[in-house]
């Protein structure tokens, strides 16, 4: 990632039980899209939890190098 750049994330939890946390340190993400329909109010956040079978399309905006 450099810096200024957006990146466009989808994220898929493959698991059958296990939930999985995924942070990127220094950066937020923007939650787009839930289970692959957009939301009405996308939200920033610094921590994404999958549930098993959740997708989610975030953005990132690089801010370190």
């Amino acid at each position: 990632m450099k810096k200024g750049e957006l990146h466009k994330l989808r994220f898929i939890n493959a698991s059958t039980a296990a939930v999985h946390t995924i942070k990127i340190s220094g950066h937020r993400f923007r939650v787009t899209h839930t289970d692959g329909h957009p939301l009405s109010q996308p939200y920033e956040t610094d921590v994404l939890t999958l549930s098993p079978g959740e997708r989610l399309d975030a953005e990132v905006a690089a801010v370190a190098k």
